[in-house]
């Protein structure tokens, strides 16, 4: 049995409709693993209990369980009211205040 083979595994990505999210899910995909997006754009948001229990119990009711889970999901802030973050911007950047966002999320 190859270790490495994802064929058909189910797999949720957090973030997965962001840059790099995007490409993660596609490699999946391409590599033939059922992936499953779980990203504020798809109606879940991985910061709130709740809607992160109904997207799990949706995956777990289609699919009946999960392989592997990639943890991609970020704030990508555009910017704070001072200046600070950007989507592209390093962290010794951001506020405590953004900072500590990106870390919950």
């Amino acid at each position: 049995m190859n270790l490495f083979d994802i064929k058909k595994r189910i797999i949720v990505i957090t973030g997965g409709s962001g840059f790099l999210g995007k490409q993660y899910s596609e490699t999946l995909k391409d590599a033939g693993a059922i992936v499953v997006n779980f990203d504020i754009e798809t109606g879940v948001d991985v910061t709130d209990e709740i809607s992160l229990q109904k997207a799990v119990d949706s995956v777990i009711k289609e699919h009946g369980h999960i392989d592997g889970l990639i943890t991609n999901a970020a704030a990508n802030p555009k910017t704070d009211e001072d200046g600070n973050g950007g989507p592209w911007a390093p962290y010794s950047d951001f506020s405590a205040e953004l900072f500590r966002k990106e870390i919950d999320l």
